[in-house]
C-alpha cells in the first residue's frame, strides 16, 4: 500500500545514490506524497513496528535514518515537540553511522537533518518554556542538538581516509554555522570561539555562502569583544558577499 510505497521508494534512491532527492523527502517541510501518507500511518506505531516496517525495505543503518526522521515528523504533526526533538537526533545519530563510509556527496542529506533538528529543537525548548511559565529550559533540546554538531565537527567531518576533493570535511563550515545560530540563539555567543574547524580545507576554499555567515558570527564575537577592527572587517565581508535578495515576483498580482 501507500505505506511501502515511500520505503520502497527510499530504498530504490539509496540504492542509486541519489543523495539530494534522499534529502529532499528526509526534509520536514517535504510535499513528496508517499511520504505524507506514510507519515500518516505512523501516528499511532511504536518505534519497534515502525522500525521492523522499514527494515524489510531499507538496509542497515539507513533504516533507522529513515524511520527516526519520519518519526520526529509526525510527531511534529502531533506538536510532541521533545518527542519529535528525540527522533530527529537519533535520525542524525544513525546517519552518521553511514556517513563514516560516505564522501561530501551526502552532505545534502546531512545538511537537511541538521537544519530540521535545530529548526525541531528550537520549537521544543519554546513549547517547554511555555509549559514552565516562561522559564528557560536550562538541559534544553537546542543545547544537545548543538552538542551533537560540535561532536561531528570533531570526529566525522575530520576526514582523512578521502581525497581532499570528495572529503566530508568541505561540510565543516555549514556545520559549524548551525552551531554558531545554535550558541546566538541561546545566547552564548563566547562559544563561538571554541569551534575548531578540521584542517583538511582552508577557511578560503569554502562555498562563499558559508563564509559570508561565518564571518557574520565572528564579527558579532569580535563586537562584543570590544575587537572593533575585526568586527569591522568580518561584517564588511558579510555585507558586502550577501548575495542580492531576489526581485519580489510580480506574477499575478
Amino acid at each position: 500500500g501507500g505505506m511501502a510505497a515511500f520505503l520502497r521508494e527510499i530504498a530504490a534512491l539509496i540504492r542509486n545514490s541519489n543523495a539530494q532527492a534522499i534529502a529532499q523527502r528526509l526534509q520536514l517541510s517535504s510535499t513528496d506524497s508517499p511520504k505524507r501518507q506514510y507519515v500518516d500511518s505512523l501516528s499511532s506505531k511504536s518505534y519497534q513496528a515502525a522500525n521492523t516496517e522499514c527494515e524489510r525495505q531499507v538496509s542497515g543503518d539507513w533504516a533507522e535514518v529513515v524511520c527516526h526522521s519520519c518519526l520526529a515528523a509526525s510527531a511534529v504533526k502531533q506538536a510532541k515537540l521533545d518527542e519529535a526533538c528525540k527522533h530527529q537526533e537519533a535520525a542524525v545519530e544513525a546517519f552518521l553511522r553511514v556517513f563514516k563510509t560516505l564522501t561530501r556527496a551526502w552532505l545534502p542529506v546531512f545538511y537537511a537533518l541538521l537544519v530540521d533538528l535545530r529548526k525541531i529543537a528550537s520549537d521544543a525548548d519554546a513549547q517547554a518554556r511555555e509549559a514552565d511559565g516562561g522559564v528557560p529550559n536550562e538541559s534544553g533540546c537546542l543545547e544537545a542538538a548543538g552538542r551533537v554538531m560540535r561532536k561531528c565537527l570533531a570526529q566525522e567531518l575530520r576526514d582523512e581516509d578521502n581525497d581532499k576533493s570528495i572529503c566530508r570535511s568541505w561540510g565543516a563550515l555549514f556545520v559549524a554555522n548551525q552551531c554558531n545560530k545554535i550558541f546566538f540563539r541561546l545566547n552564548t555567543l563566547k562559544h563561538v570561539k571554541s569551534l575548531v574547524l578540521p584542517t583538511m580545507v582552508s577557511i578560503d576554499e569554502y562555498p562563499l555562502a558559508d563564509r559570508v555567515t561565518w564571518r557574520f558570527f565572528q564579527g558579532r564575537v569580535a563586537m562584543l569583544d570590544g575587537m572593533h577592527d575585526k568586527a569591522e572587517a568580518d561584517l564588511s565581508f558579510a555585507f558586502n558577499n550577501t548575495p542580492p535578495a531576489p526581485p519580489p515576483n510580480r506574477q499575478g498580482h
